[in-house]
Parts: structure tokens; C-alpha cells; sequence
């Protein structure tokens, strides 16, 4: 038995770093190239290191392993020296040997709380299958979730029999392999009397080895029932039936994972499931099973809170629909309701919605903050909110919006609410958790254990055209032969790419949606058609021919198992695409930021094109949330992020250092900075510089503002648009709702109490008084003699620039005009669609947003063929001006169906308003609109069938309009589902002949299935 401290000497011998320096080129070669060719073998050494291997493996059982660095250090190396010594006897065809070795790997990986290697050692087809269920934690294994159904060992014997000489190792496998499939069982449903027996069967096991050769000694087998042993101690249904309300049953239907790993071990521990923790902060690199720890605290939270509801603020539409989805399946069968408010802005009696009735509700930001301010009667009982991707709050103008809701939320609802503050990438977790509860009520811990390693380093060319990969070792690794890197830096990315796809997946990080669709062009030139079939692809084949064109090109880069992804996809096609990347449908992925948030694809390499472009430079914490991604668990043993010929761009680094986007921790990162301080300090600079007069602002209109007159650039005067547009509507609100209570609390709590505030010096905060001030009283002046104005202001949200324009307009409308808008929506359907412009025109034009950017004359054109719930051919047919399929998806997806409803909505507020100061009476039509417009739909039947089935827009169009058409003696659910297949196909194709929705026969047989 040796002890940690011996060992880890061993570490620091000459001979151990010369030798595992060989070995640890020869993994990473093999791990990238994902072959052995042209190699550099570890065989000189490898016998020392053996010895090393087989030490750590006799004395680690011993150790205090989940409390040592040191000793999860030795046993990831040990781990590394069994995987070669695998690697090689796999290469000499040595079975038995090889899984030997592989099994080591395997338990010294798990040893080392490194389940992402010892999965990926555990899964070799040597191995009998409940050894790998066990090291892969297989879903369906009782390894895998609670609940999961018993698999019998049914995978064929490891290696062949007939040699006598292998006898003794295969048995003893069979042997292992039918103790792990008990002690997995018995973990299932864990009681103390059935761990002995499991534990005296090992004993035994150990003193067999000891008798024959087996290939594994006793301290082999004792070092596999220590991480059997730390699996028990890290049981889920053991520590949450100790700490949280949940019972056995229970936690098998939210379909937990057997074991918590030590993340969720960690942030158990500290408190996020205890009530009296108010304020809680989780920070934790990717795919270290936050998801599955807030479907704990959801369940928890709401099982001991009766009528107590949640709220999951998710950074992005995408993830947020995501989250709902997973809550949905995941809550709903022990009876808690979800609901995520969709497109819509508004919920109201026209629209038939879950959401009063849901405990846990999942928005966006900007739609969390909306709920907020039109005060739904669900936000009293909410006592937990959960933010996700809490970093976001550094980021621009929605980064302000984020931190005044915080606020706002616990001015409101106070210390009933509990706030829990999720991130991958923040340093300062307490930083974020300590601003809403500075009492000694907060938690907040950082994590910096990840489930596989993750290694980032550079592409260079070099002169003779060959292409080395840098990880910082002595020796680089050659990937791309001499003469075969192009000079083109695109094409040398897709020679990149395809080479490093023979590995595994390749996540190609791309600067612009443009650059991702000229990368994959490339990349296809590199490759070969393959057949694709199944459920997803024929479901992204269908929506890029039915929702964009048939031309696209993305339609033939599938066939070549390419992909590209970005904000310019319809959300449909992005959905259908991520579809395919989970089910490894896709080789390559090039792709904007727009990934960095959400599911964990299965990448194993992500190239980065560039750090810095036009107008573009991301950031250590961007880059780390990507990079996080590379990594398949039960597949990669590492994960790998290239960055592509920096000597080429980063001396165009201007707000980070080159060093700053490779730190050794979590802590190493720079810290997150309020996005509102920081827009204030660029403020502060301006003004101070002479570039910007601070009477300027003195006024609603800030469109007087631009480069020329301020020296200052267009994107520095879009951040302070959005600061003074933020400023005014948060005192708006936070007066209405009573968030502040006298004169001078709004200026008090910007310079002490919002997170900015923790950055900020006596100057700082002396200037942010100032501002908050002058804007208090421009405020005041505007709006305060007019409660009715006020109260829209803060109900709407929106800058007052564009109350002011739309106001103005309103006001000059004839009484008709009025009434008439009342009617654009008459029994749940437009009336007439022609007439569209007439409303759309005026709010495309004067509504505007928060930065400054009008909606324009393009989209209300756009949007008046959109609510007719007509294809997108058709829409860019219609039309002349626009022709770029990018620039007009940007169009409905960016703003039509974001800022269009917004728009609607508060117009409708101002119109009643002023029909009222007239004494006159409007209809609900603009409301109505406002609903249809964030779908695309010209009807209520139509929305029903998009919201509640997922019925695509343009077929939910054709079929309510059918459905209108006849005598209504039901309603469109009741219609549809007493249809035939054949007339519903007949509907939903007539006129042009478009392509079925391959997913539309099941909506039709559920529906079907709901009337028996």
C-alpha cells in the first residue's frame, strides 16, 4: 500500500514526466485523429508507468477520494497509463488483455470522479454488458435512472473460450458483471440488509483472484467495490429521502439519475433544496447535471409549498421552449403543471392557456419581465425563481432589463420569493446571489469538477502547408499532412474539420450566419452523400423544403451529414436541426453563438474560427460556454476546443487579452460585470470627454442623437439609448407597482442597491444619481399628471419615445379610424387582411426599440402577408425589396414576431385610452391582432391548432379555414379529429401541392387517441 503523498512524488520524477508526456501525445493523438497511424509509441516507458497504474490501484481504496485532489489526480493518471496499455493490446488484438485494461481504466477514471473517461473506457465491446451499463450509466440500466427496468446480461461472451488460458479472466468478469447487476438493483430501491451480501460476494471475489490468474489482483477488486461504495454514498434516493420531500415513488417518475454527481452533491449540501436559504447561486462548468438538479428543487419546492408556483427564466426562446417541454415530461405525471408563455405577449380570454393554472411557469427575460409588469394574478404565489444562464446579466441591453427585474421581482414579492442563480461561466456566483439577499440568508458555491476534461488549443499552417494542433505539450500534434492546408482560411477550416470528423462530431464555431453556410459549402466539397433516414431526417428535410424553399442548401449538405445553424433559420428548421444533431444524424455543425445556450449536442471537437470580426468579439465566458460542449459522455475521454490560426486575429483582441481565454478554473475567469454599470461608465466617459452633452437626454425624443453630432460611435449610442430607455421605463414601473416609495429612493437604489452598484466608486456613483435623477424628473414632467399614461407606460414596457410617437398618431386618428381598428379582428378571425397596412404601417414606423432601431416600412409589408398565415415563398414572392431568404427570415423572427406584438399590444392600450378621453367605444380588435401576429396565423381556430396540437402555421391556416367554412357544430379540436386522414392531407396541400408534414399523422392519431 503506498499513500497519496508517495505517489504523487512519483509524479515529479523525471523519468515518470518523460514517460507520461509520451504517453499522454500518443492519447491525444489517437483521441483527435481517432487513429494510430505515424504515432509516437509510450512502449519505452510503459512498463515503469505500469507499475505506477498497479500501485494506485492497490492503495486508492484506502484514500479519502471524494475529498482529495491529489488522489483524484493519481487515479486520472493511472487512468490515462491503463488506456494506453488498452490502446496497445487493442492494436495487437489481444481481447482479453485488452479489456483488462480497459476495465482498469475504467474503475480508476470513476476512482478519480471522472465518469466522462471512465465511460468511455467502460463501454468496450469486451466487456460484459452490465459492466458497461455500470461505468456508462446507461438511461435504461439500472445504472442509469430510478426506475429504470432490470437488463438481463444477455451480450455475448467478451472473448472466445476455447483457450483455456482466458477461462479464469472470463469467469471472473461474468462473476464481477452479476455482483454489479445486484448491488445496481439493489440501489434502486436501497435498503442496509441488501449491500452485505453484495459486499461479502466481492470479499470472495478478491480472494479467488489471489488463487488463479485472472488477469486482476485483489486490489483490483477491492479498488471496483470502493466505487461501487462511493456510487451508494452518492445515491439518489438515499440523500434526497434525507434531505428534500420526495419520496421513492416519486423520484421514479421524475426519472432521476441513481447517483448525484458532485456538483449536485455540492449544491445539495450547501442548501439549494432548504427554504430557509433565500437566496441561492449554483456556478458549475456544462454538463455537470444542473438540469436534473432544478427538476429536484421544482418538485421539492412545490410538494412542500402547496399553492406556491415557480418561475424558470431561461436566457432565449429556443431554450426556454426546451425547458418547458423537458419540465412538461418530466413534472406532469406526479401532477405539476408547466407552462411557458410562448410567442404571444399577452394571455388573455381569446386565447385558451394553462398559464393561471400552471405551478411553474418558463419565460424569457423580456417576457418575464412583461408578466411582471401587466401584474398576472400568478406572479403573487410565485415563491421561487430560478434564473438560468444568471451571466446574461452582463450582456447589453437585455442584461439591464434582467437586473431590473431581479430587483423589481424581490421589491415586490420580498423575502417569500426564492431566487436560485444558475451559470456555467461566472466566476462571482456570490457576487449575483449576495446583491438580491445581502443577509446571511444567501448561498452560493462554485464548482469546478467537470465529467470530462476539457483541453483547448491552437491550428496553426505551417510553411510547408501542414497543419499542428497545439495543446500546449512539448511535442504538437500534426493533423493535416504537408501541402494539404489550404492558405484560404475557409478552406483550411474545412480540412480541418473533415479531418478531425473521423473522430468524432465537430462543432465549426463560425463569426457570422453567413460564414457558417460558406463553411459548410466548403465542407461538402470535401465529402460524400450518405443515405439518412428516420424520424429526423425526414422531418428536417420536410420543414427546410415546406418553411423555407426547395432549393436550400441545406437540404444536400444533410445528405453529406452537414449542418449549419444560426438565427437566420426559421425556429422550426433550427428545432428539427438540433433534432438531428442529438441523434447523430450530423458530422459537422457550422454555427453562430446561437448554441451556446441549451442541450448538450454530442461534440467531441469545436473549431473556432475567430474570436474577433466586424462589429463581433467574444468573450473568455462566450468561448467557455461553447467549448463546454465538446465532449460526448460514453464516447470521448476528453473534449477538445481549436482555435484556428490565431496569429491571424488576435492582435485585433481589444477587450480581452489573448492569455484571458485560457484559464486553468472557473475562478480564473473574469468576473461578470453588470451590463447597467457598465453602460453607465461608457456614459460617464462620454460625457466627460466632451463627446456628449448630459442635457441631451434632458428629452423623451433621443433621436437627435447620432454619430455625427456626438463624436460618439453608432454602437456606443445604441448602449445608451438602451441605458436611458431602461433608466425611464424601470422608475416608470417600479413607481406604479410601489417598488419605491418616496422621491429620492429610485437614485438610492441605483447607487447602492443593484448590482452595478458593487463596481461602483464615489464618482461612479455620484454621476448614476445624477442621470437617475434628471431622468426621475423627465419623467415626471411627461407623464406623471396623466396616471392613465404612467400606468400604460409601466404596463407596456416599452420606451417612451414610441408612447410618445404612437400617441401622437393616435391622437391625430378620426373617431372612424378608431372604431375601425376596433374591428380589424372580428369573431376571431381578420377581417380583412388588405386593410392590414393601414395599422401596421403607422406602428412599423413609430415603434422602436429600446437601442433606437425603428421596425420600418419592410416589416409592416412583411407582416401583413405573415398574418395571413401564408409560406415564406410566398411572402418573399410578394414582394420586391426584400429577396434574401437570411435578411427575411431576420425580419419575421427577429422583429415581426418579437416586437410587431409588442407593438400591437400597447397600441391597443393607447387607443382605448383615448377612445375613452372621446367618449367612445373600440373593440378588442388590435389586442386580438397582437396574439395572431406572434404566430403567423389570420385566425383564433388557427392559433388553437399552432398552440395546443403544434400544428405548423401555414397548415393550421388551411385547415381552421376549412373548418369555417362549414357549419361550426363543434369546435376546430372537435372538427379536426372527426376528419379522415385523406381530406385533412387534401386540405393542408391544396393549393401549391406543399410537401406533408411528416409529424402532422401523429398530431392526428393523438388527437384521435384523446376521443376514445
Amino acid at each position: 500500500m503506498f499513500s497519496e503523498k508517495e505517489l504523487a512524488a512519483c509524479t515529479e520524477t523525471e523519468w515518470f514526466r518523460e514517460d507520461f508526456s509520451r504517453l499522454s501525445y500518443f492519447l491525444t493523438s489517437l483521441r483527435i485523429k481517432g487513429m494510430a497511424e505515424d504515432q509516437q509509441s509510450p512502449k519505452p516507458g510503459l512498463g515503469r508507468l505500469s507499475r505506477f497504474s498497479e500501485a494506485v490501484l492497490a492503495s486508492a481504496a484506502q484514500w479519502q477520494l471524494t475529498e482529495s485532489r491529489i488522489a483524484s489526480r493519481l487515479c486520472t493518471l493511472a487512468g490515462d497509463i491503463e488506456m494506453a496499455s488498452a490502446k496497445l493490446s487493442q492494436q495487437q488484438q489481444r481481447a482479453v488483455e485488452t479489456a483488462l485494461h480497459y476495465l482498469k481504466a475504467a474503475i480508476l477514471y470513476d476512482l478519480g470522479r471522472q465518469p466522462g473517461p471512465a465511460a468511455s473506457a467502460g463501454m468496450n465491446e469486451h466487456l460484459a454488458l452490465d459492466i458497461r451499463n455500470y461505468f456508462a450509466r446507461d438511461k435504461e440500466s439500472c445504472w442509469g435512472t430510478i426506475g429504470a427496468s432490470r437488463q438481463p446480461n444477455t451480450s455475448p461472451p467478451p472473448a472466445e473460450i476455447d483457450d483455456e488460458s482466458t477461462q479464469p479472466s472470463i469467469m471472473i468478469q461474468a462473476a464481477i458483471s452479476e455482483v454489479m447487476l445486484a448491488y445496481g438493483t439493489a440501489l434502486q430501491d436501497p435498503s442496509q440488509d441488501a449491500f452485505m451480501p453484495l459486499s461479502n460476494a466481492l470479499a470472495f471475489l478478491q480472494q479467488v483472484s489471489t488463487s488463479f490468474f485472472t488477469g486482476l489482483n485483489g486490489g483490483d477488486l477491492e479498488s471496483l467495490s470502493k466505487s461501487l461504495e462511493l456510487r451508494r454514498g452518492a445515491s439518489t434516493v438515499l440523500t434526497l429521502e434525507a434531505r428534500s420531500a420526495l419520496s421513492r415513488p416519486e423520484l421514479k417518475v421524475l426519472g432521476m439519475p441513481v447517483d448525484l454527481w458532485p456538483s449536485q452533491q455540492a449544491a445539495i449540501n450547501a442548501g439549494v433544496l432548504s427554504d430557509s436559504i433565500r437566496g441561492f447561486g449554483l456556478a458549475a462548468p456544462t454538463g455537470t447535471g444542473k438540469t436534473a438538479l432544478m427538476r429536484i428543487l421544482l418538485a421539492d419546492f412545490l410538494k412542500r409549498n402547496e399553492g406556491a408556483r415557480a418561475i424558470y427564466v431561461a436566457p432565449s426562446r429556443a431554450l426556454a421552449a426546451q425547458v418547458t417541454k423537458d419540465l412538461q415530461n418530466c413534472l406532469g405525471p406526479i401532477g405539476i403543471s408547466v407552462a411557458g408563455l410562448g410567442a404571444s405577449l399577452t394571455i388573455f380570454e381569446a386565447v385558451p392557456t394553462e398559464l393561471d393554472a400552471a405551478r411553474v411557469l418558463v419565460f424569457t427575460p423580456e417576457k418575464a419581465d412583461l408578466i411582471l409588469r401587466i401584474g398576472k394574478p400568478a406572479i403573487k404565489s410565485i415563491g421561487l425563481a430560478v434564473i438560468d444562464e444568471a451571466h446574461h446579466i452582463e450582456d447589453g441591453t437585455r442584461g439591464i432589463l434582467l437586473e431590473f427585474y431581479l430587483w423589481r421581482l424581490k421589491s415586490i414579492l420580498g423575502s417569500k420569493c426564492r431566487v436560485v442563480q444558475l451559470s456555467a461561466v461566472t466566476p462571482n456566483i456570490k457576487d449575483l446571489t449576495g446583491w438580491l439577499d445581502p443577509s446571511e440568508t444567501s448561498e452560493a458555491i462554485t464548482v469546478e469538477w467537470r465529467a470530462a476534461p476539457l483541453r483547448i488549443g491552437t491550428f496553426e499552417c505551417r510553411t510547408d502547408r501542414s497543419g499542428i494542433l497545439n495543446f500546449g505539450e512539448s511535442e504538437m500534434h500534426q493533423v493535416l499532412a504537408p501541402g494539404e492546408c489550404p492558405e484560404d482560411p475557409i478552406q483550411g477550416i474545412a480540412a480541418l474539420a473533415s479531418r478531425l470528423s473521423k473522430a468524432g462530431v465537430v462543432l465549426v464555431l463560425a463569426t457570422s450566419p453567413g460564414r457558417s453556410e460558406a463553411l459548410a459549402d466548403e465542407i461538402c466539397k470535401l465529402r460524400q452523400e450518405h443515405m439518412q433516414s428516420g424520424v429526423s431526417a425526414e422531418r428536417l428535410d420536410a420543414r427546410l423544403e415546406r418553411e423555407m424553399h426547395a432549393d436550400v442548401p441545406l437540404r444536400s449538405h444533410f445528405r453529406k451529414r452537414v449542418a449549419y445553424h444560426h438565427a437566420r433559420l426559421p425556429p422550426r428548421v433550427r428545432s428539427a436541426v438540433e433534432a438531428a444533431i442529438s441523434d447523430r444524424l450530423v458530422d459537422i455543425v457550422c454555427a453562430t453563438t446561437t448554441l451556446a445556450e441549451g442541450v448538450n449536442f454530442p461534440f467531441s471537437t469545436v473549431i473556432v474560427e475567430s474570436l474577433v470580426a466586424d462589429n463581433y468579439e467574444i468573450s473568455p465566458r462566450v468561448l467557455w460556454n461553447i467549448a463546454g460542449r465538446a465532449g460526448r459522455f460514453g464516447v470521448d475521454a476528453e473534449g477538445y476546443c481549436i482555435l484556428f490560426r490565431p496569429s491571424a486575429w488576435k492582435h485585433r483582441l481589444s477587450e480581452f487579452s489573448f492569455d484571458q481565454y485560457f484559464p486553468e478554473k472557473l475562478r480564473d475567469m473574469p468576473p461578470v460585470r453588470s451590463a447597467l454599470g457598465t453602460a453607465m461608465s461608457q456614459l460617464r466617459q462620454a460625457v466627460n470627454k466632451g463627446g456628449l452633452n448630459l442635457e441631451s437626454l434632458n428629452q423623451i425624443d433621443l433621436s437627435a442623437l447620432s454619430k455625427e453630432s456626438t463624436e460618439i460611435s453608432e454602437r456606443g449610442l445604441k448602449r445608451i439609448r438602451g441605458l436611458i430607455n431602461m433608466l425611464r421605463v424601470g422608475y416608470v414601473h417600479a413607481k406604479v407597482s410601489g417598488a419605491i416609495k418616496r422621491e429620492g429612493d429610485w437614485a438610492q437604489q441605483l447607487e447602492h442597491g443593484m448590482f452595478a452598484s458593487q463596481a461602483m466608486n464615489e464618482e461612479d456613483r455620484a454621476f448614476c444619481g445624477t442621470v437617475a435623477k434628471q431622468q426621475q424628473k423627465l419623467v415626471g414632467a411627461t407623464l406623471e399628471r396623466n396616471t392613465e399614461l404612467l400606468q400604460i407606460a409601466a404596463r407596456i414596457g416599452w420606451s417612451l419615445e414610441s408612447q410618445s410617437e404612437l400617441m401622437k398618431w393616435i391622437r391625430s386618428c378620426k373617431d372612424f379610424q378608431l372604431r375601425n381598428f376596433g374591428v380589424i379582428v372580428v369573431g376571431g378571425q381578420i377581417k380583412n387582411p388588405s386593410k392590414l397596412g393601414y395599422l401596421l404601417g403607422p406602428a412599423s414606423k413609430h415603434m422602436a426599440e429600446f437601442e433606437g432601431d425603428k421596425l420600418g416600412g419592410m416589416t409592416a409589408f412583411i407582416s401583413s402577408t405573415w398574418l395571413e398565415g401564408l409560406p415564406l415563398t410566398i411572402i418573399r414572392d410578394r414582394q420586391d425589396k426584400e429577396k434574401s431568404w437570411s435578411r427575411l427570415i431576420k425580419i419575421i423572427y427577429a422583429r415581426v414576431i418579437y416586437l410587431l406584438p409588442w407593438a400591437l399590444f400597447g397600441i391597443d392600450e393607447l387607443v382605448q385610452y383615448e377612445a375613452r378621453t372621446r367618449g367612445a367605444k373600440v373593440g378588442s380588435g388590435i389586442r386580438d391582432l397582437s396574439v395572431l401576429a406572434s404566430e403567423g396565423v389570420p385566425s383564433f381556430d388557427a392559433l388553437r391548432l399552432v398552440l395546443e396540437l403544434d400544428i405548423e402555421r401555414v397548415d393550421a391556416t388551411r385547415l381552421a379555414a376549412q373548418y369555417q367554412r362549414g357549419r361550426k357544430k363543434t369546435d376546430v379540436l372537435g372538427w379536426l379529429r372527426r376528419q379522415q386522414w385523406r381530406d385533412i392531407v387534401s386540405i393542408v396541400r391544396e393549393p401549391d401541392g406543399r410537401r406533408l408534414d411528416p409529424d402532422l399523422r401523429s398530431v392526428y392519431e393523438r388527437l384521435q387517441a384523446s376521443s376514445d
